[in-house]
């Protein structure tokens, strides 16, 4: 089975102040004056020497590998990879492949893309496990076993989450600390995730749209290209008509990864049951609030 149960956390650094909303929005980063902060005007691209001002982490993005030079092979994406490079002379070309392809192979568009998450990563990272243990434990976000395709496998519970409530920062903030840890633990590999939307035992209080919008733009942003699917289960006529307010604020390219289960039957096409928690139909025993992180 596919688990980070037992994976190291994200390295750890001294605790620093909690991070606020304003650092954990997905907004692409403004310039600062003086050229303190990456330039995202549509006017100028930053070089990667204007980067190093934020002292920016390595981005543990896949390496390159051939499939994905495979999916490259086009002549414009092949050129705007090369481009991409002589902004970016320090980057792998791994790190910048899923931003030239969302952008479709335009340079600019991914240019900005990514300069904008090399800032986020050097304001997010790392994320202390202090600073959203209370999410944590809750359960709230975590992969646990993979689909039929070998893919990890995360749970979104929606289950006892009140938006009158809830951290949204802190919420987020388990989200990247549980990607983080994953990430780690594939040491470079190329892959995908699919991730279930769990909302048994939920009711409209539950819903919680502010929260699913920045779900996705996070996955959609930040982590482009590591989203395979979505799987919502139960999706009942309340969800849909919640979905069909809010999936317009999302790329299309975003809504097309969201599959409706009306039922667990609908679930086991994509999930066998050995690797789905019991919770959900399947035949795995495991309780991710007793689980350490």
């Amino acid at each position: 089975m596919a688990s980070i149960d037992n994976a190291p956390p994200p390295p750890t650094a001294p605790v620093a102040p909690v991070k606020k909303a304003e650092d954990l929005k997905l907004a692409a980063a403004p310039s600062g004056a003086g050229g303190d902060a990456p330039s995202t005007s549509t006017g100028c691209l930053p070089t990667f020497t204007a980067m190093t001002k934020f002292q920016s982490p390595r981005l543990y993005f896949a390496a390159l590998t051939p499939r994905t030079k495979a999916n490259l092979g086009t002549e414009d994406y092949s050129e705007a990879l090369r481009e991409m490079r002589g902004l970016f002379p320090e980057a792998e070309d791994g790190d910048m492949v899923p931003f030239i392809r969302i952008n479709k192979g335009s340079v600019k568009e991914a240019g900005k893309m990514y300069a904008s998450c090399l800032s986020w990563r050097a304001s997010m990272l790392p994320v202390q496990k202090e600073s959203c243990a209370q999410v944590l434990r809750r359960g709230m976000f975590f992969f646990h076993g993979e689909d039929k395709e070998g893919r990890p496998l995360g749970y979104l519970t929606m289950r006892g989450h009140d938006p009158k409530t809830r951290d949204l920062d802190e919420c987020l903030r388990a989200i990247v600390y549980q990607c983080e840890a994953l990430i780690a633990s594939k040491k470079g590999k190329e892959f995908q995730v699919t991730i279930i939307l769990d909302r048994n035992g939920t009711s409209k209080q539950n819903q919680d749209s502010e929260m699913m919008k920045s779900f996705f733009a996070l996955f959609s942003e930040r982590y482009p290209d590591k989203l395979r699917r979505v799987l919502v289960c139960p999706a009942n006529f309340m969800f849909n008509t919640f979905w069909s307010v809010i999936k317009y604020s999302m790329p299309e390219r975003v809504r097309n990864k969201v599959t409706m289960c009306n039922n667990e039957a609908a679930l086991l096409e994509h999930v066998a049951p050995e690797q789905l928690l019991t919770g959900l139909g399947g035949k795995e025993e495991w309780d991710p609030t007793t689980a350490e992180y």
